[in-house]
């Protein structure tokens, strides 16, 4: 059973550091922008933009920010075991870049959303997010690494559907991007992220239509059409497939709630 005491955003914080101590909780954390340093166990240990972390309790850790920069990350310090995951009894940290960053971070937001607003059985639905997210890391450390030159490919594909991802972004067009087949770039794409490009693309889309709706007052059709859906139902579709909610019920619920 594992029980969660608290969840963290570190957004580009100025002089950011953890001072060195031994940690009474498990902890993992997700880097998302920039570079971290820490020293676990006495062992320098640098953390890129999607490295996941496993610190377990008792581990001593110190941390910093690169002398070039500040960082982003989210971290979830909790208690408790899933005795079937033999990273737990292993009592050493890990250190992995995940083949999953999009999935790692849009379930980290998640569960780090669901700390914030503490809305009914919010406990109850973070423990789920983590016990997901612990299984999905110990399923990862079954499979060998990525190359670095897959990885550094299907990262250039990436950058490229979220800088275009408004528009329609062909897997022809991706495939010139590395200079490989159509089938080997969807092939070493799902191989890396464990998705599609056009999945990727759809989760990108429906992430930035859940911010505008939250966060302004752009009607739906016009958030759709923004986002490249010129067929509003469609829209609909693809937005309720992914929240479980309507556009208008999303904005309605979310509008309401005090920020």
């Amino acid at each position: 059973m594992l029980e969660i005491y608290s969840s963290h955003l570190d957004d580009h914080i100025p002089d950011w550091y953890n001072l060195a101590r031994q940690v009474d909780t498990h902890i993992i954390a997700l880097v998302t922008e920039g570079k971290v340093h820490y020293r676990l166990d006495g062992k320098a240990v640098p953390a890129n933009k999607g490295d996941l972390l496993f610190i377990p309790r008792g581990t001593r850790r110190e941390a910093r920010n690169d002398a070039d920069g500040t960082h982003q990350k989210y971290t979830v310090l909790f208690g408790g075991s899933l005795d079937e995951l033999p990273f737990f009894g292993a009592a050493a940290p890990i250190v992995r870049r995940t083949r999953s960053f999009d999935y790692f971070k849009e379930k980290m937001q998640l569960l780090h959303r669901h700390s914030i607003e503490r809305r009914p059985y919010y406990e109850t639905i973070r423990s789920g997010i983590l016990t997901e997210l612990l299984a999905t890391l110990g399923r990862e450390l079954l499979t060998p690494p990525v190359p670095l030159r897959k990885l550094s490919a299907v990262r250039k594909l990436e950058q490229h559907i979220l800088t275009h991802f408004r528009r329609a972004v062909t897997l022809g067009e991706l495939a010139r991007l590395i200079d490989r087949s159509p089938n080997y770039t969807l092939t070493v794409f799902k191989e890396v992220t464990g998705q599609t490009p056009q999945a990727y693309m759809q989760s990108l889309r429906i992430s930035t239509a859940m911010e505008l709706l939250q966060h302004t007052d752009l009607p739906v059709k016009a958030i759709s059409e923004h986002l490249g859906y010129y067929d509003t139902s469609y829209f609909y579709k693809m937005f309720r497939r992914a929240t479980g909610m309507s556009p208008s019920a999303y904005a309605k619920a979310r509008r309401r709630e005090p920020r």
